[in-house]
C-alpha cells in the first residue's frame, strides 16, 4: 500500500481545503495510505476526514517564519516510509519544499498552484521562493489552463512538469433538483477578501434598487479578522451597506456544510472575483443546475456558455453586472427553467471526481 502525505495550511472552508479533502478521501478510497498535515487552526473538513479513517496531523504554526512546521514536516517524513508528497498552496509548498529537501533520499513532490499567480504584485523575494520551490518540485499542478499558460511563458523550462486537473465535485451530494421553487435572491459564496471584490457586487445592488428592481444579495463566507486586510475590505463592505440603507437587501451567513440547499433554491450565483484558479462554487452550482454570473477572467469562459448557460461581465464595472442580474430577474418561468435544463446539460459530464483522483494518482506513480 501506498503511503500518501498531503499538506495544507488549514482545513477551513476554502476552495483548496475543499479540493485536498476530496483528494484524501478518493486517494483513501484508492486504497491509499493517506495522512493530511495542517498548521492553522480551522478544521471545517477534519471531522469528514477523520470519519473516513484518514489521519489528520495538526501542528500550529509558532512564530512568522514557521520554523517549527518546517521541523514536524521534516521528522514525519523521516519517520514515516511515504511515497509521495502532495501540497497546495504557496505557502504550504515552501514548507513541504524545504522539509523534503532535508531528507535523504527526497521523495516525490507534487506541489499545485490554486490560483493566479500575478507576477507584477511579487516581490523579489517571493519571486525567488517560487522559484526555488518549482525547481525542487518533481510536478506542478495548476487547476486552470490560464495559470500554467502563465507560468509557463515565463519561464518555459517548467513546461515538462506542469499540468492542469481541473477540479472535482462529488455528484451524490451536488445534483439539480427539478420543479425547486427558486427565490429572488442571487448569492455569492466565499471569504470576504479584496480578491473576491464586494463592493463591486455592491455597487451593482445599489444600482439594481435605484432602478426600483427588488433583489437581494446573500453573502455566504468567513470573515477573517486576523488578516488586516480583509478585515479592513468586511468594515468598507458594511460601511457602504449602512451609508446607502442596504441591510434589507443584503445579508452575511456564515459558511455552512449545508450548501446545496443553496445551489438548489437561489435565483443564481454572482462570482465577481477578479483572481481565480477554478472556482469551486461555479463547479458546484453548475452541478445543481445554478445560473451563474461570473467574472469574465482566466478560464471563466471556458465554465460558462453565454447566455445558454450562465453570463459573464467585467469586474471592473458594476453596471455589466447588474445588467446579467437584471436580465436574470426579468427572465419568465419558461425561460428560466431553460437556463437551468442549459447548464445541467452542458455540465453533466464536467468536474469528474474519478477523473481528478486518476490524474493526481497517474502523477504519484509516474
Amino acid at each position: 500500500m501506498k503511503k500518501i502525505l498531503l499538506v495544507i495550511d488549514n482545513l477551513g472552508s476554502g476552495g483548496a481545503q475543499n479540493q485536498i479533502t476530496l483528494l484524501a478521501l478518493g486517494l483513501k478510497k484508492q486504497g491509499y495510505d493517506v495522512t493530511v498535515f495542517t498548521y492553522y487552526p480551522e478544521d471545517f473538513y477534519s471531522k469528514r476526514l477523520e470519519n473516513n479513517e484518514i489521519n489528520v496531523i495538526k501542528k500550529l504554526k509558532k512564530g512568522k517564519i514557521g520554523i517549527n512546521i518546517i521541523l514536524s514536516l521534516k521528522k514525519l517524513l523521516n519517520e514515516h516510509d511515504f511515497d509521495c508528497l502532495i501540497s497546495f498552496l504557496d505557502t504550504p509548498n515552501f514548507y513541504a519544499a524545504l522539509a523534503n529537501s532535508l531528507i535523504k533520499p527526497n521523495i516525490r513532490h507534487i506541489i499545485s498552484y490554486r490560483s493566479m499567480t500575478d507576477f507584477s504584485k511579487l516581490s523579489y523575494l517571493k519571486l525567488k521562493q517560487l522559484e526555488w520551490v518549482n525547481k525542487r518540485a518533481s510536478f506542478i499542478v495548476a487547476n486552470s489552463f490560464h495559470e500554467k499558460n502563465r507560468w509557463i511563458a515565463r519561464y518555459p523550462d517548467l513546461k515538462q512538469k506542469f499540468s492542469t486537473i481541473y477540479n472535482c465535485i462529488n455528484k451524490s451530494i451536488f445534483y439539480p433538483i427539478n420543479n425547486v421553487s427558486r427565490n429572488n435572491t442571487f448569492l455569492v459564496i466565499g471569504s470576504i477578501s479584496p480578491a473576491k471584490n464586494g463592493m463591486l457586487v455592491l455597487k451593482a445592488l445599489k444600482m439594481l434598487l435605484d432602478e426600483g428592481i427588488d433583489v437581494s444579495i446573500h453573502w455566504i463566507g468567513r470573515v477573517d479578522m486576523h488578516i488586516k486586510e480583509r478585515r479592513d475590505y468586511y468594515m468598507k463592505m458594511n460601511n457602504y451597506i449602512n451609508t446607502n440603507n442596504l441591510n434589507s437587501h443584503w445579508k452575511w451567513i456564515e459558511p455552512t456544510k449545508d450548501i446545496v440547499k443553496f445551489y438548489q433554491s437561489y435565483k443564481a450565483l454572482i462570482l465577481a472575483s477578479v483572481r481565480e484558479g477554478l472556482p469551486n462554487v461555479v463547479c458546484e452550482a453548475q452541478s445543481c443546475g445554478m445560473p451563474c454570473i461570473v467574472s469574465n477572467v482566466l478560464d471563466h469562459d471556458k465554465l460558462i456558455k453565454e447566455d445558454i448557460s450562465g453570463y459573464l461581465f467585467d469586474s471592473n464595472n458594476p453596471k455589466s453586472l447588474a445588467k446579467k442580474m437584471k436580465y436574470i430577474h426579468s427572465l419568465n418561468n419558461k425561460e428560466y427553467n431553460k437556463l437551468i435544463s442549459n447548464t445541467i446539460e452542458v455540465n453533466k459530464d464536467n468536474y469528474s471526481f474519478d477523473k481528478f483522483i486518476n490524474s493526481f494518482v497517474t502523477i504519484c506513480n509516474s
